[in-house]
């Protein structure tokens, strides 16, 4: 198994998606805020955390020699896993620092960080899956 023959992930479609679940995720983040009657100065913070928690998608598109693309998919887990920190951080600081309201800053930081995470998986299973097909078919084929 050549990993130098196998195609780089487009980075383009990732960068795509996650740029259209972090606004889907901004919006429910806030629509959950709003929805059970949290302030607008909780939807604001929780919403400020969502918009960074889509931008750490962004150090997965660092491109090699950085991250080699065999390696893309052990930086989304770990872009994964520093989202998760981030999210329980900010809980953390905007329920026990801050004083917000604890069941606004919960459902806004869990259901737009659920969004993100979900997305980021489901495309990059994809694009990694596009990626092993045609490294197969390369093989079948020589």
């Amino acid at each position: 198994m050549n990993a130098a023959i196998r195609e780089p992930i487009s980075r383009g479609v990732f960068s795509i998606t996650m740029l259209i679940a972090t606004l889907v995720a901004l919006l429910a983040a806030v629509g959950a805020v709003m929805g059970v009657g949290a302030g607008t100065d909780v939807a604001t913070m929780v919403g400020g955390f969502v918009v960074l928690a889509g931008l750490v998608s962004l150090l997965t598109l660092i491109g090699p020699p950085l991250i080699p693309h065999e390696y893309w998919g052990m930086a989304v887990l770990a872009v994964s896993g520093v989202r998760t920190m981030l999210a329980l951080g900010a809980m953390l600081v905007l329920i026990e620092v801050a004083g917000f309201d604890r069941r606004g800053v919960v459902f806004g930081v869990l259901s737009g960080t659920a969004i993100l995470m979900i997305a980021e998986a489901a495309v990059a299973v994809i694009l990694l899956n596009k990626r092993e097909r045609a490294h197969a078919a390369l093989r079948s084929v020589s």
